[in-house]
């Protein structure tokens, strides 16, 4: 083997590994991850700070269809200058879209349950969510049903 083919063999290599072990940031995946993960950028940015997406852009089934659908979790957005920029008492924002429709909503936690043949989204929430004190657990679950997210109350 030629002795300058070598390191270049080892350089392409090095640089494979490189890219194949940097996050994610999900800005390709679709115009609305797109628009969510630059404006938290920006605001990092604003602040001094550098700013990591980590997982936040997710895909997965969420309403049983077998089609992947698009989730923003802020909860996994990082600033070097302000570690709880993104989240606070209340929890951080989770966007979810299921064909056209998104949806916004505050969760400290949230897991896609598969319960009774459907996709159940399980949102922790501050306790205020349940007019308790926020320390007192509450949680709400949705489902999506016929272009529309259902749960025990009517939703606004």
């Amino acid at each position: 083997m030629d002795g300058k083919l070598m390191p270049r063999i080892i350089l392409i290599q090095m640089v494979t590994i490189m890219l194949a072990t940097l996050p994610t940031s999900g800005f390709a995946s679709s115009p609305l991850a797109a628009q969510k993960l630059s404006q938290a950028q920006s605001t990092c940015t604003t602040s001094g700070g550098k700013f990591d997406a980590g997982q936040a852009v997710q895909h997965m089934d969420v309403n049983g269809d077998g089609q992947d659908d698009l989730i923003i979790d802020a909860d996994q957005f990082s600033c070097s200058t302000a570690p709880n920029m993104f989240r606070g008492t209340g929890g951080s924002e989770l966007t979810i879209k299921v064909g056209d429709v998104v949806i916004e909503e505050l969760a400290q936690r949230w897991e896609i349950i598969d319960l009774f043949y459907h996709k159940l989204l399980l949102l922790g929430r501050h306790g205020g969510f349940c007019k308790q004190p926020g320390f007192v657990a509450c949680f709400e679950a949705l489902v999506f049903h016929e272009g529309a997210w259902q749960t025990v109350g009517p939703r606004d």
